[in-house]
């Protein structure tokens, strides 16, 4: 399912990740050391002590504070964006002029508005901008998407899909930010946008119109214990419903904070069979969100029931659909390939969220 690499420039692509701690550091720099064809080539932070420690750790040389910097850097060809969402749009304006492809995790920004402006800013620039849904590129899902494609459940009549993840309390200092839904990082962004990006592969395609798009959003949880024992007053959604035309038919979508037993299942059900999705169950609730879960689907036809997962992975589990993604993005640049989500894209998913973002208050 994952296809064997050939480079016609015959060189690995080295790659320089922005924002290399916290979730880079268990996702984006494993993913790397082991993508044929990509190469982990320097790091930086904002601090020159973790930038040094973390360069040290995935033994490179390269390390740097300034994002502009990293960018410069002849030895670096592809640019990784994973700092927090608000930041994306001041280290985006800080790279663009070294001109060379960037992935910037999802959210591409904080709004819908200020996706439309990146993407101008990288359209501008003449940057191929890839955006970190990292589902896009799970094997399961894109299997899934070529079977449905064959016609093998026929015409898609619906879809369901579920999305929960489990709650973060206490909440730690370094994930405060996204109970605020001026982060545009919360339970809407974060979980509703991958779980679109898992949903539409699963597919094979977006959405023709965006017009039917319906949804409530509602806070529910308002008050959350922080680490250090005080309160936070949250103000993103937590629970939210949403309806989308797929045409012919039509998707039904949910995204729940606060689960006990988290998970993702999607059901799509077509004239001739029906493919169910599910992802795998993990100890670390954390890892059953759809961009970070390994998944199971199961197609049933009149033929008889077909299961599949993904093929063995040495990886730790958080890196693997990371993995997945940089060998697509190594194949969009260099064989001319368009397997990943661009911003183009981005904004599209913004869009869908912004209709099922529309907020009911809970008394």
């Amino acid at each position: 399912m994952v296809p064997e690499y050939s480079n016609p420039q015959g060189r690995e692509l080295s790659v320089g990740v922005i924002g290399a701690s916290g979730w880079a550091d268990v996702a984006h720099l494993p993913a790397l050391t082991k993508t044929p064809g990509l190469r982990l080539g320097a790091v930086a932070t904002s601090r020159s002590e973790s930038a040094k420690q973390t360069a040290e750790k995935w033994g490179i040389d390269r390390w740097y504070t300034d994002a502009a910097d990293l960018a410069s850097d002849p030895e670096v060809d592809l640019i990784t964006v994973s700092v927090k969402a608000p930041l994306h749009r001041a280290v985006i304006e800080q790279i663009v002029s070294a001109h060379k492809p960037v992935l910037c995790e999802w959210p591409m920004g904080v709004s819908t508005a200020e996706a439309i402006q990146l993407a101008k800013v990288f359209a501008e620039n003449h940057i191929t901008a890839f955006v970190g849904l990292q589902a896009a590129a799970n094997p399961v899902l894109t299997q899934t998407g070529r079977l449905i494609a064959e016609g093998r459940i026929g015409t898609v009549l619906s879809v369901t899909a579920r999305a929960s993840r489990a709650s973060k309390e206490p909440v730690p200092a370094s994930s405060a930010y996204t109970l605020d839904v001026r982060s545009g990082a919360g339970t809407l962004e974060i979980l509703g946008g991958h779980t679109l990006s898992a949903l539409f592969t699963a597919l094979g395609s977006m959405p023709d119109s965006l017009a039917s798009a319906t949804g409530t959003a509602k806070l529910v949880h308002r008050s959350h214990v922080s680490a250090d024992g005080g309160l936070i007053e949250a103000t993103s959604p937590d629970v939210i419903s949403g309806h989308l035309n797929i045409h012919p038919g039509l998707a039904t979508v949910s995204f729940t904070d606060g689960d006990i037993d988290p998970g993702t299942e999607i059901t799509i059900v077509g004239s001739a069979g029906r493919v169910t999705l599910r992802t795998i169950a993990e100890d670390e609730l954390r890892l059953r969100q759809p961009q970070m879960a390994d998944w199971s689907a199961q197609v049933t036809t009149k033929a008889g029931v077909e299961t599949f997962t993904a093929p063995p992975t040495e990886l730790p589990l958080a890196a693997r659909n990371p993995s997945y993604l940089y060998r697509a993005i190594r194949d969009d640049i260099t064989c001319g390939t368009a397997l990943v989500p661009r911003a183009d894209s981005a904004v599209t998913f913004h869009k869908i969220l912004d209709k099922f973002g529309v907020t009911e208050q809970v008394t």
